[in-house]
């Protein structure tokens, strides 16, 4: 059944905005962050409207009661004993503070200890360089990488979204990439199973597979410019925050796959081991048309798993065979 959702549940995009844009709100919404314990799960501290009014250091009443006005319900919860400041506000505040702490940040090929998980070459991380177009790329010095895109440095092995600028607080650069990592993999699996990490909107995967496929070692393919043969793409049906993942990660999503990698001492599925996955697939081959299923074997340590995947990205046979 639809969810219906009324004119008044929630406010758009648009709407957001304009009631966000004057300091007096931001200050508004400061204040009442400041105020709630850090402990509390729902806010319980209120402000009274001379308090906050103090507080946020706006002489004239009525002004301030105008911008407090734009805010309410929304960001802001009245009650009889004061002002409060409601789950929305908070998002705003978090992404405002996330923000806050920056600086330019330049990662012009720092080397990282992580070998490169296809030929075992100096891995660095670039970013806030021209070709970067404000990814943070994790790229390779001696391979061509895992694929290469218009604008970016050869030799990529991811290129992401970069930590906001508070997470580089009190963190040296070895810190910050696990961090990132981490970040990063939590989103990855977020929106593997259906779930826009940036604004819960539901999503969409399309499988993607190249027909003439060819990428010798040390290479990607001239064709897709990667070196996965088939690839699903997700995207957000509401912000199109999108992500592009090889067909073997996505058999992650079934528990059974995890832990078969797990108890033979890939750990990191999601992170730092999703690259030497890829150094393990037997084949990876459409095997049904109608209705789309993508067949990947893989070996490890003489184990042999085999999944099957159907169009939408989903697991739907594992077997195992150990020797």
């Amino acid at each position: 059944m639809a969810v219906h959702i009324s004119r008044g549940a929630g406010t758009g995009p648009e709407a957001a905005f304009a009631a966000l844009g004057h300091q007096t709100r931001l200050g508004i919404l400061h204040e009442l962050w400041k105020e709630r314990e850090p402990t509390e799960h729902i806010p319980q501290q209120t402000l009274s409207f001379a308090e906050l009014r103090r507080r946020v250091g706006v002489k004239d009443g009525s002004q301030f009661n105008y911008h407090l006005k734009q805010l309410l319900d929304e960001f802001v919860h009245r009650t009889e004993d004061g002002y409060v400041i409601t789950r929305a506000g908070e998002r705003t505040m978090r992404t405002v503070l996330a923000e806050s702490f920056g600086g330019d940040v330049v990662f012009d090929s720092e080397p990282v200890d992580d070998p490169c998980p296809l030929c075992g070459g100096q891995v660095v991380l670039e970013y806030g360089t021209e070709r970067t177009l404000d990814f943070l790329a994790v790229r390779c010095t001696a391979c061509e990488g895992a694929f290469q895109t218009v604008g970016m440095p050869r030799g990529c092995l991811s290129a992401t979204e970069f930590l906001p600028p508070t997470g580089l607080r009190h963190r040296s650069l070895k810190q910050v990439y696990e961090a990132q990592q981490i970040w990063i993999n939590h989103k990855f699996q977020t929106m593997m199973e259906g779930v826009c990490p940036e604004c819960t909107g539901t999503v969409s995967i399309t499988p993607s597979i190249c027909e003439s496929h060819d990428a010798p070692d040390g290479h990607v393919c001239s064709t897709c410019h990667t070196i996965f043969p088939i690839r699903f793409h997700h995207i957000c049906d509401i912000c199109h925050m999108n992500f592009e993942i090889p067909c073997e990660s996505q058999m992650f999503t079934h528990p059974s796959a995890e832990a078969f990698y797990h108890e033979r001492g890939h750990d990191d599925v999601w992170g730092h081991d999703w690259l030497t996955v890829s150094k393990t697939i037997l084949e990876r081959r459409v095997a049904s048309e109608d209705p789309l299923e993508i067949r990947v074997s893989a070996a490890v340590d003489g184990d042999r798993i085999d999944v099957t995947i159907d169009e939408t990205g989903r697991v739907v046979d594992l077997h195992i065979d150990a020797v």
